[in-house]
């Protein structure tokens, strides 16, 4: 099968999720040829993920201000007569035109976390079967998303356009129970193909021994704004604060995070008088974390109010260390329900379930009872397999 990936990112930048299916589709015996943006992130880079495509079309990637989007919409209506049309639509465009007249392409796959490049897709639609594939959608955090100003008026657009756009797919495809609830209500033909982990990096590790219990946390937890109210560790450090001193000496919580989240993570912990056992360490790259995981003796899920259907791609890989996942209440109750289904740990929802728990970690009489066979349901390798079906399917049908 001859795979057509188009993405609005790609390794060695962000969209992981991407990244690992297009070297999984090629270890299954399938060509994948990408069109996407490949600006480079250092701060996370995916260079391990690089390499895998037949071939990878580049779209040139820019940081633009509201007026020049603007700008750029307007030239592109006025050069494709299509709303919302832009230079970077153009520019995916021409790429994929470029790659179908030299290849032969059975099924494409578009994925995106935002809007582009949905509208490329659709021209591509009546000549292919294709799956929009949604890592996240605008309606997931109301919060995030701008709804005023110049910015809010795009976003009412690009919903509008998506909504047509997901209408005439073969078949779509997102990250949680609650994407595609919201996604079937404009194509019954929707698919949960969760995140996972990769079984190559990501595998069941000898407890570790060190000198104190350690807690480790990895990712973002404040907003570019400095609000951490999604991700608040108040209950941790309640808890932590109310233990007997022994025991509170006992524990090291490391967060690995940004430096945003770390300036303002570091005037929560002196809050709490906690600078003697909580501590932020600077932000690591991917291919560093299954090592910062091994020397854990407890991995660290906090609370995502605000957020719907947010499905956390950490908490598959902490799944696979065979580490004890400690989960703050959580709103999701599918997160929740696959921790107690993977016997993968703990969700605690109040300060004392917590403080007991941190006893019994440093005691060591925490225990869980992880179902091995049902936690590689949710391997990177399994996903690529639940795509290659569907795409048989649609090819099919």
């Amino acid at each position: 099968m001859n795979v057509l990936i188009l993405a609005d990112h790609f390794p060695p930048s962000f969209a992981p999720r991407m990244g690992y299916l297009t070297r999984n589709l090629k270890s299954l015996g399938h060509s994948v040829y990408v069109v996407a943006i490949t600006k480079h992130r250092d701060f996370n880079s995916f260079d391990f993920l690089s390499g895998y495509a037949d071939e990878v079309y580049t779209v040139a990637s820019r940081e633009r201000s509201h007026k020049q989007v603007l700008l750029s919409l307007i030239k592109g209506f006025f050069s494709s007569f299509r709303f919302m049309w832009s230079d970077v639509d153009s520019e995916y465009y021409t790429c994929c035109k470029a790659l179908l007249s030299t290849h032969h392409i059975d099924c494409m796959i578009c994925s995106t976390s935002s809007f582009y490049p949905l509208m490329v897709a659709e021209r591509l639609m009546s000549s292919l079967p294709s799956i929009l594939d949604f890592r996240d959608i605008y309606e997931q955090d109301e919060t995030f998303y701008p709804r005023r100003g110049l910015a809010g008026v795009m976003r009412h657009f690009q919903k509008k356009i998506r909504t047509r756009i997901v209408r005439k797919a073969n078949a779509v495809v997102s990250v949680s129970n609650w994407h595609c609830s919201y996604l079937s209500k404009w194509n019954s033909n929707c698919h949960l193909i969760l995140n996972g982990f990769d079984e190559r990096r990501f595998s069941p590790q000898p407890a570790w021994h060190g000198d104190k219990v350690r807690i480790v946390y990895t990712g973002t937890l404040a907003t570019p704004s400095g609000d951490i109210s999604a991700h608040t560790p108040d209950m941790l450090f309640e808890a932590i604060d109310e233990l007997p001193a022994d025991k509170r000496s006992r524990l090291d919580v490391v967060f690995y995070t940004d430096s945003n989240s770390i300036s303002i993570m570091n005037r929560v912990i002196e809050k709490y008088h906690l600078t003697d056992v909580v501590r932020c360490s600077e932000w690591v790259k991917s291919d560093m974390v299954p090592d910062i995981l091994k020397e854990s003796s407890a991995l660290l899920i906090l609370s995502n109010h605000g957020n719907k259907g947010v499905m956390l791609t950490k908490s598959f890989e902490y799944m696979a260390m065979n580490r004890p996942i400690i989960c703050l209440p959580n709103p999701d109750s599918q997160l929740e329900a696959m921790i107690v289904e993977t016997g993968t740990g703990v969700v605690l929802r109040d300060k004392h379930s917590v403080m007991r728990t941190l006893e019994s970690l440093i005691e060591g009489s925490l225990s869980v009872h992880r179902n091995e066979e049902t936690i590689m349901c949710f391997s990177r390798m399994s996903q690529a397999q639940q795509f290659v079906d569907l795409m048989s399917y649609i090819m099919h049908k």
